[in-house]
């Protein structure tokens, strides 16, 4: 279970195994190499006793991941699971799933929240008592921040049709449909793609094969187009939008007596541009897909071609052509591949998982590859009791959440479960927004956020940290900000209050702001993100300017470290007000918030406040110390009356400035 198995490409290749401290070495005279099918696919048997050895020293000595929480929700049925999860946009995350009613027999698909810390806010069910109702999967909606989409499926009397369900970020239930485009199947995965949701499944046609379904749902919860695919037997069960441009999805098909992985490319308006089959992987089963950063296609699942099931990864180009295709795993016990996702450390995680004679029961593996298909890393997460894994999915830039049942608490029943992997890091990254979430006007505006970076060793270090705007779209970015040589103290943390302008000339759509830290530009340790929204005139999808994300002056960033971050910052600080200026206000007139900006070239004191017509403060904005750079606030005046107000902004001998600001209610 610790090293690859076989390989998809003719020749040789030597083998790769983790030593006694976890470090890949050359294969040993344990591993018995032979020839498969004439075709040069290498396989390996190892004796089980000292795999796991190597695999228990793997995952406890070297800890590439640590459990950040672990959650369930226990209720009074079985055979309950969660299936699909995503983020909530605050730190949190949404599950959905399915759990049997005895009273009913019938499932009922289920939508749950938890918050930052694995704490369950609260669970609903949608449910009917005719009939059998699941959740697979959950996206948010593009618009409406605090939405999100659940698909599945819905079965009565035999007759299944596509499932969705809109739901608010506190539970609350805001519409549902069931849908029989195509003759109703299951929708398995849901993405947002630019300014739609894309989900993907199978329908069942009157012959009583199956096609692989894609359907676009535009904004707010429109069918924008829907269409079949694939001239045998199909099923769709993951989809990613592909960096080239476009969407792709993959599956399995039949074709005469062989089950064999399926990938297919199509435009955002569901037009078909290519599919492959790959039947000389009779027997290897595509769970979930990633699109690579440079162009190509990887997809992982479980395999059954050299017996047992084990972890299998298919990468091809562009156009679906192989690449290489590998198995990981041992011949005597089950891996069953469930997530894919690009790692911050570099090269790709797989997360799935397995169970053999010395596993307690079911258990996580994950395994970290390059692009090549080498093994990187290798750990098991080996609990009490059984958790079994259907879902995983990435958040952020480094941690991965997994979704499915478990045994926990003691139980002795499969509840549905949630586990949060983060990163073991010797540095460790946030990025935060002032007030999440958040829009960019048309015309242009002003981002202020976080950036926070923390030493896990007693050691103190420098790093590089470096910041990129990129239109998610598009994928077209712009650097935005370097830090040099940033100063980190031993078992500290040290913060920088940022700005982040946006020019009018930045296209609509979503965007991510990232920061990545190590040696830069090449050497990224660790990396975080937030997405923010530029709004447009329409919410039409256009062509896309690129001329912009060639001119960084015209995203400039302001702020720094505190001291104690001793960093020495590179020539982009030339971005810093030349003056004390206090900004005016926007939107003013406004209802019922505003927001004002203060320049300041220098570390200053600070005092923002605001004020009625007789001289009374109602507000203050700020009050001490502040960073060079420029810094918004927002004026909230929901508590009070229809009128004009005055803000003032003061650093002792250097600013003294007033506007007026109306509220209009």
């Amino acid at each position: 279970m610790q090293g690859r198995i076989s390989s998809g490409r003719t020749g040789w290749m030597a083998c790769l195994v983790l030593n006694e401290s976890g470090v890949i070495g050359a294969a040993t005279d344990e591993f018995q190499l032979r020839l498969r099918n004439g075709e040069g696919v290498i396989a390996m048997k190892v004796a089980w006793a000292g795999l796991m050895v190597v695999l228990l020293l793997a995952g406890s000595a070297s800890a590439q991941w640590t459990e950040k929480w672990e959650a369930e929700f226990s209720s009074q049925y079985t055979l309950d699971q969660f299936s699909g999860t995503c983020p909530d946009g605050y730190g949190g995350v949404m599950a959905v799933g399915k759990q049997h009613n005895p009273n009913t027999d019938k499932f009922e698909a289920i939508y749950a929240r938890f918050n930052e810390q694995g704490e369950l806010l609260w669970v609903n069910v949608y449910a009917s008592g005719q009939a059998n109702r699941i959740f697979e999967d959950i996206a948010p909606t593009y618009i409406y921040q605090d939405r999100f989409v659940a698909v599945g499926a819905s079965t009565e009397n035999n007759d299944t049709s596509f499932l969705m369900v809109m739901i608010e970020l506190d539970g609350t239930y805001v519409v549902g449909r069931t849908l029989e485009y195509g003759g109703g199947g299951y929708l398995n995965q849901i993405e947002r793609v630019a300014s739609s949701l894309v989900a993907c499944g199978t329908t069942e046609l009157d012959n009583g094969l199956q096609q692989g379904f894609v359907i676009s749902l535009n904004e707010p919860y429109d069918v924008n187009w829907w269409q079949t695919y694939g001239s045998y037997d199909r099923n769709f069960l993951d989809d990613v939008k592909a960096t080239s441009g476009g969407y792709a999805a993959t599956g399995w098909g039949w074709t005469g007596n062989e089950r064999a992985p399926w990938l297919l490319k199509i435009d955002y308006d569901g037009t078909f541009l290519w599919e492959q089959y790959y039947p000389q992987y009779d027997g290897a089963y595509p769970e979930s897909l990633v699109s690579t950063g440079n162009f190509d296609l990887m997809m992982t699942g479980y395999s059954l071609i050299s017996g047992n099931a084990q972890f299998f990864v298919l990468s091809t180009d562009d156009m679906g052509n192989e690449l290489w295709m590998e198995e990981y795993g041992e011949s005597d016990s089950q891996e069953n591949g469930k997530f894919i996702g690009q790692a911050s450390q570099g090269g790709y995680w797989v997360v799935g998982d397995g169970y053999g004679p010395m596993m307690d029961g079911v258990d996580i593996w994950a395994i970290r590859i390059n692009n090549n298909g080498d093994l990187l890393e290798s750990q098991l997460f080996n609990k009490p009791g059984d958790q079994n894994m259907w879902e995983g999915q990435s958040h952020g830039s480094t941690d991965i959440v997994i979704a499915g049942r478990g045994e926990l608490s003691g139980s002795t029943e499969l509840n549905p479960w949630v586990m949060r992997l983060t990163p073991s890091q010797d540095i460790e990254v946030f990025l935060d927004p002032l007030d999440p979430p958040v829009y960019v006007p048309f015309f242009g505006g002003m981002i202020p956020y976080t950036v926070t970076g923390v030493n896990n060793t007693t050691s103190p270090m420098q790093v590089d940290a470096w910041m990129q705007v990129e239109h998610v779209a598009s994928q077209l970015t712009v650097e935005v900000r370097v830090f040099e040589n940033v100063g980190l103290p031993g078992s500290a943390s040290v913060s920088a209050a940022l700005n982040q302008a946006i020019p009018q000339e930045a296209p609509e759509g979503e965007y991510w702001l990232r920061v990545f830290v190590g040696d830069y530009p090449w050497v990224q340790q660790t990396s975080d993100w937030f997405s923010f929204w530029k709004l447009g005139p329409t919410l039409a999808t256009a062509a896309v300017n690129g001329d912009v994300f060639e001119q960084p002056e015209l995203w400039p960033s302001t702020g720094s470290f505190g001291a104690n971050a001793e960093a020495v910052v590179s020539a982009s600080d030339s971005n810093l007000p030349g003056e004390y200026a206090l900004n005016a206000a926007y939107p003013n007139p406004f209802n019922p918030t505003t927001t004002v900006s203060v320049s300041l070239p220098d570390a200053s004191d600070l005092t923002v406040a605001v004020y009625n017509t007789i001289g009374q403060q109602v507000a203050e904005l700020a009050q001490g110390r502040v960073a060079a750079g420029t810094h918004a606030y927002t004026f909230d005046a929901s508590a009070l009356s229809s009128g004009v107000y005055f803000v003032r902004a003061s650093v002792p001998g250097q600013l003294n400035a007033m506007q007026k600001v109306v509220l209009m209610k």
